[in-house]
């Protein structure tokens, strides 16, 4: 078989998990699954076999989607299969968590967290703060707060450790939500002003406004015990409009806007 060949094949390969995806959104499973097949066929005819473990996966995603647990566990086992015998470490770890929602799915707590610290325990390895702190907004999303501060925690730590001022500000910001969404106003504050130093440090507008909002809306927070600090709120919003210089003049009016509603409500509420 000729290179070209092998080329049209890889990309048509490709292709085939980039519809799958498609068809899998549209809940059209059956389709997802044959275009998946598809690439396989490709990818173990050339000897691909990190690629064929990726769309095992995937296989295995599939029929998680359609709540078909004992399909997403054979499929996802094979695939880590492939992945431990050639050593991909972290597509065996983004295997090891589906296997773990798996478990849980089917309310086995026990092998659920035993897949999700073998995938944990390759992430800290690799120093990887980004899959961490996904990991660690999952939990969030299932309202698993101790979970989700706890590898919060994990992600800030190993951030710090490589030096990684993005992951760090990105951590900050998290924990700052996690904190505000348990109603802990304080730890909020305190984290998202640790995100907004380092985000202004390393020039990070996006992070830096972002802690800015977030700030200033915990400035208005009707907050038992305290009152509503407009001096703050209007601080942090204005920070924020000069740090995002090329920010809509929509975005700048939505701000002093927001400030103003808050005035009137307080001046009623007296």
């Amino acid at each position: 078989m000729g290179a070209a060949q092998n080329g049209n094949e890889r990309a048509a390969a490709s292709a085939y998990i980039n519809m799958s995806a498609v068809a899998k959104v549209r809940k059209n499973f059956e389709r997802a699954d044959e275009l998946l097949w598809k690439s396989i066929h490709i990818m173990e005819k050339q000897g691909d076999e990190i690629g064929a473990a990726k769309c095992y996966h995937q296989l295995g995603v599939v029929a998680d989607s359609r709540q078909d647990f004992d399909n997403a566990k054979r499929w996802y086992v094979k695939s880590i299969e492939i992945s431990e015998r050639l050593n991909d470490e972290i597509g065996a770890a983004e295997t090891y968590y589906n296997l773990g929602e798996v478990a849980e799915e089917q309310r086995n707590n026990t092998a659920a967290e035993e897949w999700r610290q073998k995938a944990l325990h390759i992430y800290e390895q690799q120093g990887d703060a980004n899959r961490i702190l996904q990991m660690a907004w999952k939990a969030q999303d299932k309202l698993n707060y101790g979970n989700a501060e706890t590898l919060y925690r994990k992600a800030l730590e190993i951030a710090k450790q490589t030096g990684n001022a993005e992951f760090e500000g990105d951590s900050y910001l998290r924990l700052g939500f996690l904190a505000c969404q348990q109603h802990d106003y304080e730890a909020s504050k305190k984290w998202y002003e640790k995100a907004f130093k380092i985000c202004e440090k390393r020039g990070d507008t996006v992070c830096a406004v972002k802690a800015c909002i977030s700030l200033g809306n915990l400035s208005l927070a009707n907050v038992l015990g305290s009152r509503r600090n407009f001096a703050a709120a209007e601080m942090w919003f204005r920070k924020a409009i000069e740090i995002d210089k090329n920010s809509m003049w929509s975005n700048r009016i939505r701000l002093h806007l927001r400030l103003w509603r808050y005035r009137v409500l307080s001046l009623f509420s007296k």
